[in-house]
C-alpha cells in the first residue's frame, strides 16, 4: 500500500484561511513542519505498522516492529497513540524516537475501547467504543492517559458508531462522525467534552474519518464524498453548523490522510477504527 502526502490539500486550505473570521489564537503549536506519522500495510503481519517520515520524504522510520493502527501525535509531538494495541489493550503510547511504549488496558469488561485522540492538554484520550455483547453501549468514551482509567462517556449511539475526529484547540468541544447501524454516515457532529450540547454541523456524505479544527477554533475542515467520480472533496463549515461551503480543488483529487507532528496546518486526521476493526478484534480474542 503506497502512502502519499497530499500537499495540494494543504494549499487548498491555506487559500481559504484568509476568509476565516479572525479570532485570538487558542494554542501555541510546537514542532512546526515536523515529522509525519502514518500507518503502512505489512503483508507479513496482515495489518498496519507505524512509520514516521520528514515532510520532504527523507528519514522514513518504522517506529515499532508489531502491528498498530491509526497513529495520532500527542499535542507536544513527543508520543504517538494507537487505536487498540497488543494483547487486547486500549492503546499503545509510543515514543517514536526510541520505540519504547506502554500499554493502557481496556478500562471496563465488555466494552471495547480504542483510544487514540489526545485532548489538547494530553491528559485524556478519546476512544471509539463498542459494547462487546451489548451494542447499546456503543459511543465515545474518554480515559486518562496516565493509566487508562477514569472512564467517562461522552456520546451514546446504540448499534451505531461514533468516531472521534478532533478536539477544538481549547479542548472544550469534540468533532466526531456518526454512523448508523448499517454503517452509513449520518454526518459530522460537535459535542462539548462533557457530552452536552451535541449538534450536527454537516450532513451525510462526510468521508470517514477526516476533519480538523482551524487554529482559532471557529471553523472545521472536512472531506465529503458526494459523487462517484470524485473520491473526496474539501469543505469548510462554521463550528455552529452554518456556512458549509466547498473549497475548489483539482477535479478527481484524491484525499490521503496523514498525521503531522505539528498541530499547525493539520487538516485531515486519520481515525481508521471501524466496526470491521472491532469485529476483527473480537475474533482475535
Amino acid at each position: 500500500m503506497k502512502t502519499r502526502i497530499l500537499l495540494a490539500l494543504g494549499a487548498a486550505f491555506a487559500a481559504a484561511v484568509p476568509a476565516l473570521t479572525p479570532l485570538p489564537a487558542a494554542a501555541n503549536p510546537t514542532h512546526p513542519n515536523g515529522q509525519i506519522a502514518f500507518a503502512r500495510y505489512d503483508p507479513l503481519l496482515d495489518d498496519t505498522v507505524f512509520y514516521t517520515i520528514n515532510p520532504d520524504g527523507a528519514h522514513e522510520h518504522q517506529v515499532v516492529p508489531f502491528a498498530l493502527e491509526c497513529p495520532h501525535w500527542s499535542p507536544d509531538g513527543t508520543r504517538l497513540a494507537s487505536c487498540g494495541g497488543p494483547d487486547g489493550s486500549a492503546t499503545a503510547i509510543v515514543d517514536p524516537d526510541t520505540g519504547s511504549y506502554r500499554l493502557l488496558p481496556m478500562p471496563e469488561p465488555g466494552l471495547l475501547t480504542f483510544c487514540y485522540l489526545w485532548t489538547p492538554d494530553a491528559g485524556r484520550l478519546a476512544c471509539e467504543s463498542f459494547g462487546e455483547s451489548d451494542p447499546s453501549r456503543n459511543g465515545i468514551y474518554t480515559v486518562r492517559t496516565s493509566d487508562g482509567r477514569d472512564l467517562q462517556q461522552v456520546t451514546s449511539n446504540p448499534n451505531g458508531d461514533d468516531t472521534p475526529i478532533a478536539y477544538a484547540p481549547n479542548g472544550k468541544r469534540l468533532a466526531f462522525i456518526r454512523s448508523d447501524a448499517d454503517g452509513n454516515t449520518v454526518g459530522l457532529f460537535v459535542v462539548k467534552s462533557d457530552g452536552t450540547h451535541m449538534r450536527q454541523i454537516a450532513p451525510g456524505g462526510v468521508t470517514c474519518c477526516s476533519g480538523g479544527w482551524s487554529p482559532q477554533g471557529n471553523e472545521i475542515v472536512l472531506s465529503r464524498h458526494l459523487t462517484p467520480d470524485v473520491h473526496s472533496s474539501i469543505w469548510i463549515v462554521h463550528a455552529d453548523g452554518t456556512g458549509l461551503r466547498e473549497i475548489p480543488a483539482q477535479p478527481g483529487l484524491r484525499v490521503w490522510r496523514t498525521e503531522r507532528r505539528s498541530e499547525r496546518g493539520r487538516l485531515l486526521r486519520p481515525a481508521l477504527v471501524t466496526r470491521r476493526y472491532a469485529d476483527r478484534f473480537r475474533q482475535r480474542r
